[in-house]
Protein backbone atom coordinates (compact mmCIF):
# COMPACT_ATOMS: atom_id res chain seq x y z
CA UNK A 1 0.00 0.00 0.00
CA UNK A 2 1.33 3.28 -0.86
CA UNK A 3 1.60 6.23 1.37
CA UNK A 4 -0.89 8.61 1.83
CA UNK A 5 0.42 11.84 -0.33
CA UNK A 6 -0.62 13.44 -3.00
CA UNK A 7 0.13 12.32 -5.91
CA UNK A 8 -0.61 13.96 -9.48
CA UNK A 9 -0.26 10.72 -11.72
CA UNK A 10 -3.04 9.05 -9.69
CA UNK A 11 -5.09 11.96 -8.22
CA UNK A 12 -8.83 10.80 -8.88
CA UNK A 13 -7.88 7.12 -9.21
CA UNK A 14 -8.77 5.49 -5.46
CA UNK A 15 -6.84 2.44 -4.25
CA UNK A 16 -8.94 -0.79 -4.31
CA UNK A 17 -8.85 -0.63 -0.37
CA UNK A 18 -10.03 3.25 -0.42
CA UNK A 19 -12.89 2.21 -3.04
CA UNK A 20 -13.91 -1.01 -0.69
CA UNK A 21 -13.97 1.79 2.45
CA UNK A 22 -16.20 4.09 0.62
CA UNK A 23 -18.55 1.20 -0.53
CA UNK A 24 -18.20 0.11 2.95
CA UNK A 25 -19.27 3.54 4.18
CA UNK A 26 -22.09 4.03 1.82
CA UNK A 27 -24.11 1.04 3.27
CA UNK A 28 -23.94 2.00 6.51
CA UNK A 29 -24.99 5.95 5.49
CA UNK A 30 -27.71 3.84 3.37
CA UNK A 31 -28.95 2.07 6.35
CA UNK A 32 -28.91 4.78 8.75
CA UNK A 33 -31.20 7.26 6.37
CA UNK A 34 -33.36 3.80 5.95
CA UNK A 35 -33.57 3.54 9.18
CA UNK A 36 -35.66 7.10 9.79
CA UNK A 37 -38.38 6.06 7.40
CA UNK A 38 -38.30 1.78 8.51
CA UNK A 39 -36.88 0.56 11.74
CA UNK A 40 -36.56 -2.99 10.34
CA UNK A 41 -34.83 -2.51 7.01
CA UNK A 42 -32.79 -0.27 8.38
CA UNK A 43 -31.39 -1.91 11.29
CA UNK A 44 -30.81 -4.93 8.51
CA UNK A 45 -29.08 -2.54 6.35
CA UNK A 46 -26.82 -1.35 9.34
CA UNK A 47 -26.28 -4.88 11.09
CA UNK A 48 -25.25 -6.21 7.48
CA UNK A 49 -22.96 -2.99 6.85
CA UNK A 50 -21.34 -3.05 9.94
CA UNK A 51 -20.56 -7.21 8.88
CA UNK A 52 -19.59 -6.10 5.28
CA UNK A 53 -17.27 -3.31 7.40
CA UNK A 54 -15.99 -6.10 10.30
CA UNK A 55 -14.93 -8.46 7.76
CA UNK A 56 -13.91 -6.41 5.19
CA UNK A 57 -11.94 -3.88 7.35
CA UNK A 58 -10.46 -6.55 8.74
CA UNK A 59 -9.33 -8.50 5.94
CA UNK A 60 -7.78 -4.99 4.52
CA UNK A 61 -5.93 -4.14 7.10
CA UNK A 62 -4.23 -7.06 8.25
CA UNK A 63 -3.12 -7.28 4.22
CA UNK A 64 -1.98 -4.03 4.41
CA UNK A 65 0.02 -4.18 7.50
CA UNK A 66 1.09 -7.75 7.77
CA UNK A 67 -0.40 -8.11 11.61
CA UNK A 68 -3.73 -9.29 13.27
CA UNK A 69 -4.22 -6.68 15.41
CA UNK A 70 -4.09 -4.04 12.98
CA UNK A 71 -7.46 -5.66 11.40
CA UNK A 72 -9.48 -5.15 14.81
CA UNK A 73 -9.17 -1.54 14.36
CA UNK A 74 -12.77 -1.59 12.23
CA UNK A 75 -14.03 -3.91 13.85
CA UNK A 76 -14.13 -1.57 16.54
CA UNK A 77 -14.25 1.20 15.00
CA UNK A 78 -18.30 0.69 13.63
CA UNK A 79 -19.56 -0.79 16.91
CA UNK A 80 -21.85 2.57 16.84
CA UNK A 81 -23.29 0.93 13.59
CA UNK A 82 -23.85 -2.29 14.68
CA UNK A 83 -25.36 -0.99 18.05
CA UNK A 84 -27.91 1.41 16.38
CA UNK A 85 -28.86 -1.32 14.01
CA UNK A 86 -29.72 -3.81 16.87
CA UNK A 87 -31.56 -0.89 18.42
CA UNK A 88 -33.65 -0.05 15.47
CA UNK A 89 -34.41 -3.83 15.09
CA UNK A 90 -35.86 -3.77 19.15
CA UNK A 91 -37.60 -0.72 18.47
CA UNK A 92 -39.43 -2.39 15.41
CA UNK A 93 -40.21 -5.32 17.37
CA UNK A 94 -41.62 -3.43 20.50
CA UNK A 95 -43.65 -1.54 18.35
CA UNK A 96 -45.34 -3.94 16.27
CA UNK A 97 -46.03 -5.72 19.70
CA UNK A 98 -47.69 -2.68 20.99
CA UNK A 99 -49.41 -2.22 17.78
CA UNK A 100 -50.74 -5.72 17.76
CA UNK A 101 -52.33 -5.29 21.46
CA UNK A 102 -53.08 -1.59 20.53
CA UNK A 103 -56.09 -3.53 18.20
Amino acid sequence: MEPLYFNEERAFIPDPEEFAVFIFFIIVLAGTIIGWWSEKWGGVVLIVGYLANAIGGYILAVSAHNTPAAGFIPVIMFIPFLISGILYILFWGKNRKSIKVAE
